[in-house]
């Protein structure tokens, strides 16, 4: 029996081999079969081990793909946002506030995907895709099946508000992730190119979240409050949406609109929700190595509302079970610029404007990954970090091809220090969370700090650097560097390798 199963399983691998007709396997037919135009793609690859099983290896490397065809979406609508960051004001605000970065399932029938074994080196190659046009009709239909809900519930709650306000507030509070899969539904269908309000229904949307929210704030007055009191507002709502809310909850410092940076006022907002969760009976987890552990992820962003208030908008995030990755939950809340200021805490980073120029030019470079995906984190995660001066920070990576990883910390004031350069990921080390050899003390000048990671399939040529009290201080500019990245990524796309890149900001305070 041993003999037949090892039989039959080399012949299925054989088989898988041979299908050579596969238009995607090439980047550059790829890229012409399969264009951004058209389609929405996510490819990956990764080896097969000796010790691993071929089916759960062949399941695990398709729903990868899947996965990163929707980052790929998140970070085309993260680059959107990013590029429109410096000059939103309080009109055109509501447009992008409430696009979560969830990395949740495309919610869309037509997703298609294919596999490939390379049976000389082992690779497993995997790729899904989806027309941008099928993605078009489902994210319609959702904002119509969206609306539709809100109307039902907004009209029970009308009938409530005079007999059982208690049940009608509990009923507004479930809209509120209505309205966020509405703001990501038009989000996605901008990527498309859909931006017609009509098709959007953007006064439809906008009448009712005016209305359901004075109703919300007639029942309770939820306007200007203590940053104690907005705390236990925010937990409340999520409890009364959530009866059944229980488990281990991950705990995210919130960012300042969809910025990713934080600031004072975030990790003071954290204190006290942290207070509440646990006064709720919920476990509150922050260290980034037991985030596996948990039930729920909880985070969010704020946002200047109108001249003097402050606008907190949470998303509870599933970890486990059928809606693992999908927003369960979302609540908001308002405080004011003068409660800040009677708590002296800073809300919005110093050197905001430059560090979303410099995520700015981030998202300029393509890179191109060719089924290569690199991770980076610090031991507090790799969102809405926080570190005071006098802190250690220790980095993590994980990539899934052999290559080549240069780090670079760019500074608040604009230099740029050289931290680790051609650090080799072996085959022994690929799809294994690495701990860098490095630890770094966090010292002012503060404000927001990246650090950057970019990988390729060889070398990095060497830069020119400076060295100043031990640090290796780089002669490029950030512009420089980044058009050598890319002068290689084009290299790479002819000659079948990969240049990749990622990165952390984080808040760095006194």
């Amino acid at each position: 029996m041993i003999r037949v199963c090892i039989l039959l399983y080399s012949f299925f691998i054989s088989s898988v081999a041979v299908s050579q007709s596969k238009d995607w396997i090439n980047y550059q037919l790829r890229t012409e079969n399969y264009s951004d135009h058209k389609y929405f793609t996510g490819f990956m690859s990764s080896y097969f081990g000796s010790q691993e099983v071929f089916e759960d290896a062949r399941h695990k490397i398709i729903e990868r793909a899947k996965v990163q065809l929707s980052e790929n979406i998140n970070v085309s609508i993260e680059s959107q946002i990013v590029n429109k960051m410096t000059n939103l004001n309080s009109t055109s605000v509501s447009d992008f506030k409430k696009v979560s970065k969830s990395y949740s399932s495309l919610e869309v029938s037509g997703l298609h995907t294919d596999f490939y074994f390379n049976k000389k080196n082992k690779e497993m190659l995997a790729f899904a895709w989806v027309e941008k046009s099928k993605v078009e009709s489902s994210y319609v239909q959702i904002i119509s099946n969206s609306i539709k809900e809100l109307l039902e519930i907004n009209e029970l709650s009308e009938k409530l508000m005079s007999t059982n306000k208690s049940e009608a507030l509990e009923n507004l509070y479930l809209t509120h992730v209505i309205f966020t899969k509405i703001d990501r539904a038009k989000a996605i269908l901008a990527l498309c190119g859909i931006n017609d309000v009509s098709i959007l229904r953007d006064d439809e949307v906008q009448n009712l979240r005016l209305d359901i929210s004075n109703k919300i704030e007639s029942i309770r007055n939820i306007k200007d409050l203590t940053l104690t009191a907005l705390s236990s507002y925010l937990i409340t709502s999520l409890k009364l949406q959530m009866e059944d809310l229980e488990g281990k909850i991950g705990l995210l410092n919130t960012t300042y609109r969809n910025s990713g940076f934080s600031s004072e006022f975030s990790e003071h907002l954290t204190s006290l929700l942290v207070n509440d969760l646990n006064k709720a009976g919920l476990e509150v987890v922050f260290q980034n190595d037991k985030f596996d552990s948990i039930d729920y992820m909880l985070s969010g962003t704020y946002w200047e509302s109108g001249d003097s208030e402050i606008q907190v908008i949470l998303y509870l995030v599933s970890r486990r079970g059928s809606n693992k990755g999908m927003i369960v939950g979302s609540c908001e809340g308002w405080t004011s610029k003068d409660q800040l200021l009677k708590s002296k805490l800073e809300y919005k980073p110093s050197n905001y404007f430059s560090a979303i120029e410099k995520e700015k030019l981030f998202h300029q470079k393509k890179m191109i990954s060719d089924g290569a995906k690199l991770e980076l984190w610090t031991d507090k995660g790799d969102e809405g970090l926080i570190y005071r001066t006098g802190e250690k920070l220790r980095l993590s990576v994980r990539m899934n091809k052999v290559g080549y990883i240069r780090l670079v910390n760019h500074l608040e004031d604009g230099s740029q220090v050289l931290l680790i350069d051609n650090y080799f990921i072996s085959y022994r080390k690929v799809n294994r969370i690495i701990e860098l050899p490095i630890e770094l003390e966090v010292a002012c000048p503060c404000g927001i700090e990246f650090i950057q990671a970019n990988a390729q399939d060889i070398e990095f040529i060497p830069i020119e650097t400076k060295n100043e009290n031990g640090f290796l201080f780089i002669q490029n500019n950030a512009n420089d560097l980044m058009i050598t990245y890319e002068e290689y990524s084009e290299l790479a796309k002819k000659n079948g390798g990969f240049a990749i890149q990622q990165r952390v900001a984080m808040a760095t305070l006194d």
